[in-house]
């Protein structure tokens, strides 16, 4: 295979495009254009390259026809854009995704976090690597991603914070919390420009291009659990534990603009237990952790009483987990059942159950990119893995995203992580796919796989495929665009 290039900075990565049985005429096309250009090339190498063109250019009119999506060149970030160059050994080892809907109709762009705390940006339509960042010094996982107007914020587990440029890709402030961020981004102020984020030993609000607006340290030598915004993002409750031989819990009200104190309620016992000992998230402006049989919530403003639900995945063994981007849900599983429930305030209840262990990822809506109306359910079957999208309300069936046995688990390994977009059309999903072992990343729309990516590799290799034939193409020269 020949080497391809991209803004001669970035090397392009492993790329493998399917396209199904509505483009056999543009499999045709590929074929004859790869029998042309061998016979040209005693020729006229210049004639093969145009004649190979042409033919890609007529695959990607037949795609664009066949799926329902525009892949203009219009619709792409420029070029140019400044690039960083990836260094040492493959860092392409995936622990968190973020789907962000372009400025223009048909812009999709997803931003994969790594396990060196690094950063890519991608361009969903084709998979193109826009933007990369490979730390010099290992930060630990990057857990969470949050994007707010044009920025892009990542966490990692040992505490680092750092706002990178969503367009561009250059790094716009850092910061280092102090025995790690206690909790996901906290999206303050509406439409407000600000991020808030809760280290240990405070709450911290910023502007989107770093400016520190306020910090409050918790009272009395405590230090920050959880934390969420609430009140669409007014104010944020966080639960402080004291470090005592007897420690205690406060429940804050904190003002999103100003950083003071509003209210400050003791927290009942079992809070401190989970807070000192167990294992709980937040979501929805509420602590959830499970015991046998049941799942509990509580207040994290210190509001009302502990609620709980039934829930027969609920165990000893159980873990709990939310859904990015779509507060109020999360899900409960110990590995046999896996429970899904949405909670809004005290009000706690299970939408779905489903078998086995089920891993939830956000659905974006295709105009405006929002979430919060669907969740995307993934789950192992004996076929493969599966993604079928919910609705979030009561968890009605409203398709799959990606059906079992689509893709080659040999080749590209099990899902674990998902995200997923609505076609603009309506009636239809995609899901982007991350896998275990393998470290793949997948674009799959029910059982078509549009492309995959896994890693940063020099070499860069298309691949054409129906049930019966398959034709493998390159090209030298600027990376080729399909």
């Amino acid at each position: 295979l020949k080497r391809i290039h991209r803004h001669h900075l970035l090397r392009a990565p492993m790329v493998r495009i399917f396209v199904t049985r509505p483009l056999a005429a543009g499999l045709a096309l590929v074929a004859w254009a790869a029998s042309q250009g061998a016979e040209a090339q005693a020729s006229s190498t210049a004639g093969a390259s145009a004649a190979l063109q042409a033919a890609k250019a007529k695959v990607d009119a037949n795609r664009a026809n066949a799926k329902g999506v525009n892949d203009d060149s219009s619709n792409r970030v420029p070029r140019g854009l400044p690039a960083r160059r990836l260094t040492g050994s493959d860092p392409w080892q995936p622990t968190s995704m973020l789907y962000l809907k372009g400025r223009k109709p048909m812009e999709h762009f997803g931003f994969i976090g790594f396990k060196d705390g690094g950063i890519a940006a991608l361009n969903l339509n084709r998979s193109e690597l826009l933007w990369a960042h490979e730390p010099l010094a290992a930060y630990g996982s990057t857990k969470a991603i949050h994007q707010k107007m044009g920025v892009v914020v990542t966490t990692t587990d040992s505490g680092q914070v750092q706002a990178w440029d969503a367009w561009q890709g250059f790094l716009k402030w850092e910061r280092n919390c102090p025995g790690g961020v206690v909790h996901r981004m906290l999206d303050i102020g509406g439409a407000d420009d600000g991020f808030g984020f809760a280290c240990a030993s405070e709450v911290e609000a910023r502007t989107r291009d770093g400016v520190r607006r306020w910090a409050t340290p918790p009272p009395n030598g405590t230090l920050f659990k959880a934390a969420s915004a609430v009140d669409s993002g007014k104010n944020i409750c966080a639960l402080a534990l004291g470090t005592g031989i007897s420690p205690g819990v406060l429940a804050l009200k904190l003002n999103s603009y100003t950083g003071a104190i509003m209210s400050s309620v003791d927290a009942p016992q079992a809070v401190v237990n989970v807070l000192s000992h167990g294992f709980f998230i937040a979501t929805g402006g509420r602590l959830v952790w499970p015991t046998t049989g049941k799942v509990h919530s509580y207040s994290l403003c210190g509001d009302g009483d502990i609620a709980e639900a039934d829930s027969v995945a609920a165990d000893e063994t159980a873990t709990v987990e939310s859904v990015q981007d779509t507060p109020g849900m999360f899900s409960v599983t110990n590995g046999i059942v896996t429970g899904i429930f949405a909670v809004a305030g005290p009000d706690m209840r299970r939408i779905k159950l489903v078998n086995g262990r089920a891993t939830l990822g956000p659905v974006h809506g295709a105009i405006y990119g929002e979430t919060g109306r669907w969740v995307a359910v993934l789950t192992q079957e004996q076929a493969g893995s599966q993604v079928r999208i919910i609705n979030a309300k009561h968890g009605g069936d409203e398709g799959l995203a990606l059906v079992p046995g689509s893709y080659s688990a040999a080749m590209f390994g099990v899902g674990e992580r998902v995200v997923a977009q609505e076609d603009l059309g309506g009636n239809a999903f995609r899901a982007i796919l991350a896998t275990k072992t393998l470290d793949s990343v997948l674009a799959i729309q029910g059982s078509d796989v549009h492309w995959s990516r896994d890693g940063f590799s020099a070499e860069s290799v298309v691949i054409l495929s129906t049930t019966t034939t398959t034709t493998t193409f390159t090209t030298s020269g600027p990376a080729a665009e399909l």
